[in-house]
Formats: structure tokens, C-alpha cells, sequence
């Protein structure tokens, strides 16, 4: 893969993971611009490294074609340990489920992102910015005009 390849895939998980992550820094939740940003790169890496060793080994004479699903599937599992974080952030409780929900995404965006697969890249971010800007608008509208739970006695 050449520089400008390597760079244009790194570049585009990193605008996406940062476009998902602006969203939640401006929301005052724990994992915020840098944080998506990070795990967009980081999962494009893993995937563009994968990609790399794998196009090494096949000049080689080995092969390797089964190889990338497995590294999708780790780098997925990886995701779900930090959105697993966002969701259990200093408590106990479930909290932050879009905040963990937006971290795993940006992991899947910047797997699609080392991949090459730009066109899967912008409509899942596109996509994923109508779900936190339009309907978490929509929800939090919906839920200010709803009237409190009862309180729960012993």
C-alpha cells in the first residue's frame, strides 16, 4: 500500500471517528472527540497492518485469504470492551449506552475505513449522525415532556 493510500485511509477513520466524537464532547459525556477519534484510527490500523502481513505472506507463497475475517472479528471484540467501559463509567449502573454505542460504531468505521471501503464509511457516519443529532433530539424532547417515574418505597 502506498503513502497516499495509508494516508487517506488513517485520515478518513480519523474525520469520522472525530465527526462522531465532536457529538459527544458537546453532550458533556466521558468519552469524547479524542477518545472516538482514537478508536477510529486504531481500528483502521489493526486492519490496514493486517492487510499488510497478509499481502507479505501471500508474496511468500502462504496463504492467508481466511486471515481477515479473524482480524475483523478481534478488532470487533475490541471495540466491545471499550464501549463496555462507556457504559459502566463510575458506577454499577447502565450509563452512557450512546456514548458506548458511538464508540463501537466508530471501531466498525475505521475496520470499513482501513479496508478502503469509503462509500460504507460516509453513509454509516452519515447515518450515525442523523441517529445522534436528529433522534437523540427527538428524544430528549420526549422525555422532557413526560411526566416523573412514581417513587419506589421499601
Amino acid at each position: 500500500m502506498d503513502w497516499q493510500d495509508l494516508l487517506l485511509r488513517l485520515g478518513v477513520a480519523a474525520g469520522c471517528g472525530a465527526v462522531l466524537g465532536i457529538d459527544r464532547e458537546l453532550r458533556g459525556k466521558p468519552i469524547g472527540l479524542r477518545t472516538v477519534s482514537l478508536v477510529s484510527v486504531g481500528a483502521a490500523l489493526f486492519i490496514i497492518a493486517g492487510l499488510e502481513t497478509i499481502a507479505a505472506a501471500e508474496g511468500r507463497g502462504y496463504n492467508a485469504s481466511g486471515d481477515i475475517g479473524r482480524m475483523i472479528q478481534g478488532v470487533t471484540s475490541g471495540m466491545g470492551v471499550l464501549a463496555a467501559g462507556a457504559f459502566l463509567h463510575r458506577s454499577r449502573t447502565i450509563r452512557f449506552a450512546t456514548t458506548g454505542a458511538a464508540v463501537w460504531l466508530s471501531g466498525g468505521i475505521g475496520v470499513a475505513a482501513g479496508l478502503g471501503q469509503f462509500r460504507l464509511v460516509g453513509a454509516a457516519t452519515l447515518l450515525a449522525l442523523f441517529v445522534l443529532v436528529v433522534l437523540g433530539g427527538i428524544e430528549r424532547h420526549t422525555q422532557g415532556s413526560q411526566p416523573p417515574p412514581p417513587p419506589q418505597g421499601d
